[in-house]
């Protein structure tokens, strides 16, 4: 049953907002269409569907009905009929994913990307059927985003785990490197290291942490942007598996968490599911951070503030801090490297 809540106690400052923006056309149409009389007995604007929050015993998070919510800012009124549920703000970004499937204004694609944007964000672990279930997309949409947000590393070693809708999870074998691509361990390798090849006439692979070139470059591997790792810092690139086994281990039990729930294991009857899974995801986000991605472009590996003094960017510093005329002397730098 819906709930007359305060307009303003509605919090829609969460990033639970899965459309890519506001549609101001659609919020002036919602709100001219509730100040006109309507014919139910309601009066004005009574009729229109509840909008979706999530409670979470403090705020109310929205999720579904950010025009109507503003339309009902525009033309002044106090409260707005609520379905409310209880959850964390992460619950309601979540449930925002399905929403406007087939209500609301029409979704456009890039309305799809960032829900499924948001869904991979919240929940990696899930398959991409079950990701595509969920968003109102095709499987096929889901693994674009995936590859583009996330590109998986290529080893043979490696084999992820996936929730799929049964909620069972499932080994996914690693997926080979699309033709001209570049893999999350770093850029292709340059020409004359694809015209090399080994004894057994395999061509030699990029070079990783610690390996070296025979083909008189100089020694050491490259950054996700292509510079080269300057000695002083080879250690410290190299333990960057330490933080990526650390997110392994918070996803896995964040994966079992969620089978535990949704089998309703009575062994963790006592769980706090919710909250539980909620700063398992703030946890996962506030380590990736850690895992470096860049020769700092400020201090060029010396050490300085921007880089917390280690001489490495992590890449949601180095995609939100470095400004594009650093990058673009960066990539001036790879470019002549690789021509010398």
């Amino acid at each position: 049953m819906a709930k007359q809540l305060l307009v303003e106690s509605v919090r829609i400052d969460g990033k639970t907002q899965s459309r890519d923006r506001i549609n101001s056309e659609t919020v002036a149409e919602y709100a001219e269409a509730m100040s006109a009389p309507h014919q139910s007995k309601h009066g004005a604007g009574e009729a229109w569907p509840p909008v979706t929050v999530f409670f979470d015993g403090t705020e109310y998070w929205m999720a579904d009905g950010f025009h109507r919510l503003l339309a009902a800012q525009r033309i002044g009124r106090k409260n707005i009929a609520a379905d409310v549920k209880q959850g964390t703000r992460e619950d309601a970004a979540w449930a925002a994913c399905a929403a406007n499937q087939t209500h609301g204004l029409r979704r456009t694609n890039a309305d799809k990307r960032k829900a499924v944007q948001i869904a991979l964000r919240l929940h990696p672990e899930r398959s991409d059927g079950a990701l595509a279930a969920h968003c109102g997309v095709s499987r096929e949409f889901v693994l674009r985003v995936r590859r583009e947000t996330k590109p998986q590393p290529v080893t043979g070693s490696q084999v992820e785990k996936r929730v799929g809708l049964d909620g069972r999870a499932r080994s996914v074998p690693p997926r080979k490197p699309e033709r001209g691509t570049r893999t999350a361990i770093g850029p292709l390798p340059r020409p004359e290291e694809r015209r090399s090849s080994s004894n057994d006439g395999v061509p030699n692979r990029h070079p990783a942490a610690g390996d070296t070139t025979e083909t008189g470059d100089k020694p050491g591997p490259v950054d996700e942007v292509g510079r080269r790792i300057p000695d002083s810092l080879l250690d410290l690139w190299v333990r960057r598996q330490e933080v990526q086994d650390i997110l392994t281990a918070l996803s896995r039990v964040r994966v079992a968490l969620r089978e535990a729930q949704d089998g309703r294991d009575p062994l963790f009857s006592e769980i706090p599911f919710s909250s539980a899974l909620a700063h398992l995801d703030q946890a996962y986000d506030a380590v990736q951070v850690a895992k470096p991605y860049a020769v700092c472009a400020f201090c060029q590996g010396h050490g300085c503030k921007a880089c917390g003094n280690r001489g490495l960017l992590g890449k949601f510093r180095w995609d939100t801090a470095v400004p594009r005329e650093h990058k673009e002397a960066v990539a001036r730098l790879v470019a002549g490297e690789t021509a010398g």
